[in-house]
């Protein structure tokens, strides 16, 4: 199952959940609103306008759900068994073309069928009805036919409406009848209610599920049918002409109707009994409390389970980093670690691990065979993973993109576990191995038939090493790899000549701990870099003013603030004595100096730790 058929299923379950409060909501307003309308048109609008907002929303909040997380990077994990947004996704679409398709159905067979097999009414009804057409002032486009299989007149079409005339009423029937029926059905068209049913129709479709909007739909309809009853009854000038018309067509015997756009009488003799009155209010239908307190209690239900089942206590399930000691170089990633973690279901300290042995933290590393980002995900595999998922227009570039490759990383990882889950005692070893060394070499391993390279060896001991270490306050092995990397780069040399104002560490001032040394220096001097390089930032602020950020080797960085002038680029490789800028005193500065630091793994460390002569 693919991860956008997953991401799919928890969109319209999110919007399903939020489609009860939202339908309750409208409806209630709905119900206060129109308690203060008497006029049928005010309470048409009222009761279509609300009406029309649920499915907007439903559609808005599916499409926000959708797009909330980034492709690749949020991905929603996959189960051996599927989730319960999957199920409640596949009940709603099987539910809305039901209730979509019934609809559909019926507009062919009218169309196909009723239609097709309708006939020219006789030319005194013909011309009855261009009379009343010219009465209301509609489109010359309607016209008129008579149909053997319908009971009731009514308008069917979009685009062209037609209206349609039970054969039965073609005889026996007064002309003031024909008359006033014509006038309501053309007084439709005129007010477009064909395209608001269309409209509802679709509504319908996509919250056929929720009583309260469909109690909204009902009023539209019954209101709809009332004000086209006032304003006929304007346009005749005698309500009790236009009650007998009504009469005269419930008594017209016929066929049954189908169930398809068009809008016939419906309910006749209440909209007798209510021309007839007095005190012509138009009330609001009955809503059935008990059936909607039972749909929120059990939307409620679902809602409680969703949040169990979907999304479980983090610290719980084990998918919280519990190592003290990591570097600021994968914590700063910490989110995107654990929310992986989650989704496929590893270990964050593994992966926070295997994060720091793999590039030390530098989301744009990219080593000599091609593996690329935070995790080492070769372009190929990276590939591999996308089409196995089910995810489009992945490029190589994004491995880069520090969520992306950690979420690849951890499903290769998940699939590594998976891999050698017969062998529960070496399985973390086996999975950890098979990442560096690929899943057939270490399958090999796991049988005895061949042995790890040294790399993938000591990649595997590193590892299981730190991780051997995860709950003390420090790793032994991560300060000796420390030093291990210290000593393959050669030694640094002060970025500028000049006195150090400030060391690093505790200055005694305001500011506390000083990340790195100060050195003062004529304005304009140039700052050379200390050893071989790769530029990674250039830029300006209030604090830094103008620096110069260069990457070299293993995780470590130096940085150069204050500078009046900058020379390099990002991306540009330096080396030693190269020059970066110019002495200044841009950004939080008074005098002309420059702040040089070096960061160890995103750690801010003594530069006397590579050589840099301090005294």
């Amino acid at each position: 199952m693919s991860d956008g058929f997953i991401l799919g299923s928890e969109a319209l379950f999110t919007a399903i959940l939020h489609s009860v409060w939202q339908g309750c909501v409208l409806a209630a307003i709905y119900a206060v609103s129109s308690r203060r309308l008497q006029a049928s048109q005010s309470r048409y609008l009222l009761a279509i306008s609300l009406f029309l907002v649920a499915p907007v929303a439903f559609v808005v909040t599916a499409v926000l759900a959708f797009n909330t997380e980034p492709a690749q990077g949020t991905l929603v994990q996959q189960s051996a068994a599927l989730p319960l947004a999957t199920y409640f996704a596949l009940a709603w679409c099987v539910g809305s073309a039901f209730v979509g398709g019934r609809f559909l159905c019926g507009c062919i067979w009218l169309r196909l069928v009723i239609v097709r097999n309708s006939f020219a009414v006789p030319a005194p009804i013909e011309r009855l009805f261009h009379e009343a057409r010219t009465a209301v002032a509609a489109s010359r486009r309607i016209c008129i036919r008579a149909s053997d299989s319908i009971r009731s007149p009514m308008v069917t079409g979009v685009i062209r409406p037609i209206v349609l005339l039970p054969a039965s009423m073609l005889s026996g029937v007064p002309s003031n009848v024909l008359h006033a029926v014509f006038i309501h059905e053309l007084l439709h068209v005129r007010r477009l209610d064909h395209i608001a049913v269309f409209l509802q129709a679709i509504g319908e479709s996509i919250l056929f599920y929720h009583p309260a909007v469909r109690w909204l739909s009902a009023e539209a309809r019954r209101n709809r049918e009332y004000r086209c009853d006032d304003e006929s009854v304007r346009h005749l000038g005698n309500r009790f002409e236009y009650a007998r018309a009504l009469v005269a067509v419930e008594e017209t015997p016929g066929y049954p109707s189908v169930p398809a756009l068009l809008m016939n009488g419906g309910e006749l003799m209440k909209r007798v009994e209510r021309l007839m009155s007095d005190d012509a209010t138009t009330g609001s239908a009955r809503m059935h409390y008990t059936g909607l307190f039972a749909f929120l209690m059990t939307a409620l239900l679902f809602y409680s389970l969703s949040y169990s089942s979907d999304e479980p206590d983090v610290a719980e399930a084990g998918h919280e980093l519990s190592i003290s000691w990591l570097p600021p170089a994968v914590t700063r990633y910490s989110d995107l670690i654990e929310q992986a973690a989650r989704r496929h279901n590893v270990s964050p300290d593994v992966l926070a691990l295997m994060l720091l042995v793999e590039s030390h933290g530098e989301p744009e590393a990219e080593s000599s065979a091609g593996a690329r980002g935070l995790m080492q995900v070769m372009p190929k595999t990276g590939e591999a993973i996308a089409a196995e998922r089910g995810l489009e227009g992945f490029g190589p570039d994004q491995l880069f993109d520090p969520a992306t490759n950690i979420d690849f990383g951890a499903w290769y990882l998940a699939n590594m576990m998976e891999r050698f889950a017969e062998d529960p005692s070496r399985q973390q070893e086996l999975a950890i191995a098979a990442y560096n060394a690929g899943p057939r070499r270490a399958e090999a391993y796991a049988n005895g038939d061949e042995a790890l390279s040294v790399e993938s060896a000591r990649y595997r001991d590193l590892l299981l090493s730190m991780l051997s270490e995860a709950d003390d306050d420090r790793s032994l092995v991560l300060e000796g790899r420390k030093a291990t990397l210290r000593d393959r780069l050669p030694a640094f040399k002060r970025p500028v000549e000049g006195r150090i104002t400030s060391q690093f560490g505790a200055d005694g001032g305001a500011r506390g701990m000083h990340s790195g040394v100060d050195i003062a220096a004529p304005e304009g001097a140039p700052v050379r870099a200390p050893v071989r390089g790769q530029v990674s930032a250039v830029g300006e602020d209030a604090t830094r003013g103008k620096y110069v950020a260069v990457r070299h080797a293993n995780g470590v960085e130096s940085r150069y603030y204050h500078l009046s002038d900058v020379d390099v680029e990002v991306g540009r490789s330096v080396e030693a004595g190269e020059t970066l800028g110019a002495v200044g005193s841009t950004g939080a500065s008074t005098k002309a100096h420059l702040h040089f630091e070096i960061r160890e793994l995103g750690e801010a460390v003594s530069p006397s730790l590579y050589g840099v002569v301090l005294d």
